[in-house]
């Protein structure tokens, strides 16, 4: 089972993992005596697992992205022409998919790794890229590193 009081390991915020309301640092606990969320979550700890072995069937592991990075080394230089002709690139499609102000309305998150832009789910400040598998928190947009 995992724990819903969480922090963040770059800003320090606390919060809920469960309903991602943010939480009182000195007594972080108590909006689990009185907020109506519960401190262990099995449900969602085995929904993530879940998750996790099904995108690991499809592909998605993160041993075959520490094999790619292994491989071809630091891409920062490439990913910042990546992003650069990105921010420059001409906006797409009436519904503002392609507007960074849209996609902000809409709840979604720019992963710091990859860029890719992400939609939180429900409330949560925990995030995880659907393009490069990094964990950010979705309140000060940090990459989240080792154990979540």
């Amino acid at each position: 089972a995992g724990c819903n009081h969480m922090t963040c390991t770059q800003c320090r915020t606390h919060f809920c993992y469960r309903c991602g309301a943010r939480l009182n640092a000195e007594d972080p606990y108590s909006h689990f005596r009185t907020g109506g969320c519960t401190t262990f979550d099995t449900e969602e700890v085995r929904r993530m697992a879940l998750q996790q072995r099904d995108n690991n069937a499809q592909g998605f592991v993160d041993v075959e992205l520490q094999r790619l990075r292994e491989e071809f080394g630091d891409q920062g230089a490439l990913f910042a022409q990546f992003q650069a002709r990105r921010v420059n690139a001409p906006r797409r499609g009436a519904d503002g998919r392609g507007n960074i102000a849209a996609r902000l309305r809409l709840g979604e998150v720019q992963c710091p790794t990859c860029g890719q832009w992400n939609g939180r789910t429900g409330g949560l400040n925990h995030i995880r890229c659907g393009m490069c598998r990094s964990s950010y928190c979705g309140n000060c947009r940090r990459r989240i590193q080792g154990v979540i």
